[in-house]
């Protein structure tokens, strides 16, 4: 490890298989300077080796990139070239030359470019180790393309300097575009929220024709009242959207009312479409889907997929008769507040989320509470480590969790129904399935504020807690309810939950 001396090897060098090599050429990193140039080695099991050269030298790359517009016959193509001094040495009279692609003819030149001859000069440039220089220029395409030319191609870029060290770069190919072409994202869009609430979406219309050309929106599909609106979705919008040029884009806005009377679940499907005006065949469309939540139960899905088992939540949900709506947070990771807080109860699942399933929440949950929420919540790893540390948990959950061996990680074949308990009293031993999450460990909990045990576990430690205050009322399993007992069981368990959390 560390530098090797070659020349105290002899002529006999050791050969090995190099795994990984690193190069550092030295240029300026923050306070340290210009360096000298590294050369790094890493063999499997042989050590690393070390080469350094002091020696001063610039070495240069070069790249290339158009405009990114969608182009056409009679378009501009713009580019920037960029080199770089990759080096630890500076670099003078750095030379570029790019000659035009096929089927241009040379506009411009700037930052002290010439033209002559089909190919466009920058010359004179002098770059110090780490600096780069942008140079620009312009071609237009021929009026009159064949069919078959289906991009510009621009390549044969040459680099050089007056030490010695040059560079030559890769195509840069541009497509040519549809004279007519419109894209609207997303395609897709999907919200839920309560009757009489307003939704918007969001969606980016964008010319991708190398024409000039404007836009007729229309909206078609939808039961609930639907309104076209620009992006600050305040404005209405006009008839037709542009004039947009190649490439630009222009903000939409859909805005969804969902009627008072909407049933729980309903679902409207609107789509919108945008057609061009230069060419009426052309079209783009997206699709919002809003989704009326009228019941009192919201399930929060936290279970990250590994494995998904919201069907079993779902199924004991509604064998208990319960009406509720869904939020998976695997699709949506944002659960707005207003939306949270309008529910009465919510069952909140983790399975084997790690780590801190809840802390992003919690704020949201706190609040829910406060404003007399119910909440039903297990997971597999919910309190794991500093997670169960927090001023939710031992405040509104009214677990003191300081992640002793004592508490955590404690597997339990069955648990049991605590006599006298307002949710669990006459529920004798259940098995706990840990095939289910293929986890084989519950927690325990200590209890404050008042909480009062609801589960024990093999030994008679509490492993679920129920929590009845004068605002909010909480139901916490340190086990997974989808491991706990048989369907008759689940159903029975909700509930008794939920008559708990009845008014």
């Amino acid at each position: 490890n560390g530098g090797v001396n070659w020349s105290a090897l002899g002529t006999e060098f050791p050969i090995v298989g190099i795994w990984q090599m690193d190069f550092d050429s030295g240029v300026p990193n923050g306070t340290n300077g210009v360096g000298p140039r590294t050369l790094l080695a890493g063999t499997h099991g042989r050590g690393a080796f070390r080469m350094t050269d002091a020696t001063e030298v610039a070495a240069l790359k070069v790249s290339k990139v158009d405009a990114g517009i969608p182009v056409g016959p009679t378009s501009n193509v713009d580019y920037t070239v960029t080199v770089e001094n990759v080096g630890n040495g500076t670099a003078t009279g750095v030379s570029i030359s790019d000659p035009i692609p096929a089927n241009t003819s040379f506009v411009s030149a700037a930052d002290g470019g010439t033209y002559s001859g089909g190919t466009v000069r920058w010359s004179g440039i002098t770059l110090a180790a780490g600096e780069s220089v942008d140079v620009h220029f312009t071609v237009s395409i021929a009026s009159a393309l064949k069919k078959k030319v289906k991009s510009i191609t621009n390549d044969g870029i040459v680099v050089t300097s007056t030490e010695g060290p040059g560079a030559t770069g890769s195509p840069t190919i541009t497509l040519i575009a549809p004279k007519f072409a419109v894209s609207l994202l997303p395609a897709a869009q999907a919200q839920q929220a309560r009757p009489d609430a307003t939704v918007t979406y969001p969606l980016q219309l964008t010319n991708l024709g190398y024409e000039t050309d404007s836009y007729a929106v229309t909206t078609a599909g939808s039961t609930f009242d639907v309104q076209l609106l620009a992006g600050d979705c305040a404005t209405a919008l006009p008839a037709n959207v542009g004039p947009l040029t190649a490439g630009q884009t222009a903000d939409l806005c859909v805005s969804v009312h969902i009627p008072v009377s909407a049933a729980n679940n309903a679902v409207d499907e609107t789509v919108v479409t945008a057609t061009s005006v230069g060419n009426p065949a052309v079209s783009a469309s997206a699709t919002v889907r809003t989704t009326a939540a009228a019941a009192d139960t919201l399930l929060v899905d936290g279970d990250g997929n590994i494995p998904d088992v919201q069907s079993i939540y779902s199924t004991a949900l509604d064998s208990a008769g319960v009406v509720f709506n869904t939020w998976d947070l695997a699709a949506d990771s944002n659960l707005p507040a207003d939306f949270l807080n309008s529910y009465t109860n919510v069952v909140w699942f983790t399975g084997n989320s790690y780590p801190d399933p809840i802390v992003p929440y919690e704020d949201e949950l706190a609040t829910f509470l406060d404003g007399g929420g119910r909440l039903f919540m297990n997971g597999q790893d919910i309190l794991d480590q500093t997670a169960g540390q927090t001023d939710f948990v031992l405040n509104y959950l009214h677990i003191t969790w300081d992640g002793a061996e004592t508490q955590n990680d404690k597997p339990t074949a069955t648990v049991t129904g605590v006599t006298g308990n307002p949710v669990t009293d006459g529920i004798g031993a259940m098995p706990i399935d840990h095939s289910v999450l293929g986890a084989t460990y519950e927690d325990r909990l200590t209890l404050n504020g008042g909480a009062v045990a609801a589960f024990t576990d093999d030994t008679g430690q509490t492993d679920a807690l129920s929590f009845d205050s004068a605002t909010y009322r909480v139901v916490f399993l340190a086990f997974p309810f989808e491991a706990y007992g048989d369907a008759t069981a689940k159903a029975d368990l909700v509930t008794r939950v939920m008559a708990f959390f009845a008014p």
